[in-house]
């Protein structure tokens, strides 16, 4: 439901920040940075 609100790239913006958490959540700052 929510993703159909979202701006395209910024469904692909959230996405990719995503896998870069899930390949080294350290780097990324953890649950709350990388964003």
């Amino acid at each position: 439901y929510w993703a159909r609100r979202q701006q395209p790239e910024e469904l692909r913006s959230r996405a990719r920040a995503y896998r870069d958490w899930l390949a080294n959540p350290l780097t990324a700052g953890g649950i709350h940075g990388g964003i």
